[in-house]
Formats: C-alpha cells, sequence, structure tokens
C-alpha cells in the first residue's frame, strides 16, 4: 500500500476556513508548485455556479507522447516518476463572499467558499495527468489512484425561520477520464455532501483500480476534480471546503485487456517536482 508515515502535513485549507477574516484575493494567495503551469482564476463575481467542471485545456504539443515502446519501459507513475502535468485552480464570489483554490505541495490541492452574511462564493480544482496515445493501435492501461481526501460544510449563527433566507453549502470530488475530442471515457464521483445532509467534517482515502483503452492518435486527461460553494444569509456565517493529498496516480500497461476490478491493490509513489503544461486545448 502507499505509505504516508513519511509525509509532511501540508497546511490544510480545511483548517482555515475557522479563521475567515484571513481570507484575502486568490490573485494574492494562490500557491503553485514550481514548474506546474495552471490556470488560475480568482475573485470572479457571480461565476462558476453549479456542478463539478469537466472542462480541460492542454496544448496538443504539451503532452506527453506514449506508445508501444515507451510502454514497454514501465507504467506511468505520478508524481514519483512523471509530475501531474495538468492543474486548474478557479474562484469567485458576490457580496460578502470570498472562494478560493489552490495547489498544494505537488501532489494535493484545496477550495474553499466562505460566507459572513449575505453573499455567495465557489473555489474549484483540477488536479491531474494528460498524455497522448501516439502510437497506430489502442493501448490497454490498468489505472489505479489512491488519495487523501478532507472535506468541511459548516454553518454558525441564529437559525433563519425565512426558507428563502437559509444558508447552504455543498462540496463534491470526483475522478474523470476525458480525450482530446470532448469525451468523457470514465467518471467516478468520490465525494458529494452538503449542509443540507447536517454540518461534518468528513475524512477518507479512496482508491480506485479499473481497466481503460486508449484510442491511437488521440490525447487523454485523467483529472481529479473537486468544487466547494456556499450561499450565506444575514446573521450566519457558512463555510465549505474539500482538499487532497498525496494523490498517487500509475497506468500500468499489461498489453492484452484484463478483467476490469475494483479491488484495491498495492502500487507505491511519492513525491516529485511537477512538470510544465498550459492552457489551450488541441486534439
Amino acid at each position: 500500500m502507499l505509505d504516508f508515515t513519511g509525509s509532511k502535513a501540508a497546511p490544510s485549507l480545511v483548517a482555515a476556513m475557522i479563521r475567515q477574516s484571513d481570507l484575502i484575493p486568490l490573485a494574492i494567495r494562490a500557491i503553485v508548485p514550481a514548474g506546474l503551469a495552471v490556470l488560475v482564476v480568482g475573485g470572479i463575481p457571480g461565476c462558476g455556479g453549479g456542478d463539478t467542471t469537466m472542462d480541460v485545456q492542454m496544448a496538443g504539443s504539451l503532452r506527453p507522447d506514449v506508445d508501444e515502446q515507451t510502454a514497454a519501459q514501465g507504467p506511468l507513475s505520478m508524481p514519483d516518476a512523471d509530475a501531474f502535468n495538468y492543474g486548474s485552480f478557479r474562484s469567485g464570489q458576490t457580496g460578502a463572499g470570498r472562494g478560493e483554490s489552490k495547489a498544494i505541495g505537488s501532489a494535493g490541492a484545496a477550495c474553499r467558499a466562505g460566507v459572513e452574511g449575505d453573499g455567495t462564493a465557489w473555489g474549484e480544482f483540477q488536479l491531474g495527468y494528460a498524455f497522448d496515445n501516439a502510437g497506430d493501435q489502442p493501448m490497454h492501461g490498468v489505472v489505479k489512484l489512491r488519495l487523501k481526501v478532507t472535506e468541511l460544510n459548516a454553518v454558525k449563527g441564529a437559525a433563519q425561520e425565512d426558507e428563502a433566507d437559509v444558508s447552504s453549502s455543498k462540496t463534491s470530488l470526483v475522478f474523470f477520464v476525458k480525450d482530446s475530442y470532448g469525451a468523457v471515457v470514465k467518471s467516478e464521483n468520490l465525494l458529494a455532501s452538503s449542509l443540507a445532509v447536517g454540518p461534518r467534517e468528513f475524512r477518507s482515502v479512496p482508491e480506485l483500480v479499473f481497466d481503460l483503452r486508449f484510442e491511437p492518435m488521440r490525447g487523454y486527461y485523467l483529472i481529479v476534480a473537486g468544487r466547494a460553494e456556499s450561499s450565506g444569509a444575514a446573521g450566519q456565517q457558512v463555510s465549505s471546503a474539500i482538499e487532497i493529498s498525496d494523490m498517487a496516480m500509475q497506468i500500468e500497461w499489461p498489453g492484452e485487456p484484463s478483467v476490469a476490478t475494483h479491488a484495491k491493490e498495492p502500487f507505491v509513489a511519492q513525491s516529485a517536482a511537477p512538470a510544465e503544461s498550459a492552457d489551450d486545448s488541441q486534439p
């Protein structure tokens, strides 16, 4: 299994939710590991409502090529042998809301949304790996993913009698695989929660193992995407946040299709400095 015992705890965005007055614009606070070129958008009033986004953008020339020869050299293993090369961090707010999203080290990310009084806020991130099947034949891969997740939905203040003034918040985390033509090849919900089911702080260690067919001359994005959003009411303080850490991904190349499985199989990954990515999408 992955060894977390030697990892250093990153500054917790979830823990910081209790310090709402410390929030400052993302344009100042965005923290990105050296070498990881990302899409960072902060302080967008009234933008970004909705579910976790599966939009991806990266220049085709910057996606590394994989073919039968490179696959014969061994699996892709992030973030030890190959760094996560895709990241996107966006946030926005209205009124008394403050949204934030940022990278945490080379294998983590976090977003939060806090509101004191009337207003809304949201933050979302994407972190993962992109590559092209540069060969002329389909490639069969076994994808393994593991990460630590911390999630928070909380509210403080007097209860509101008018349903129109009730505060709300929700968090979601999804893993998806999308090709360079826009088709979603795989999607797995890792977390979905809201104040509607009660305030909570929750930790988990999701792990996925599954088979995928990678078509030739096509790019692929394997992404973990998280989103937090909050809506406040007068006299209340509402917070939502989601943080991932120690994320590890491996793509093995068994050659022939194997039997799809969700069993938890051990693999080893360690942190490393990320590589470059860009924003422009090309098939």
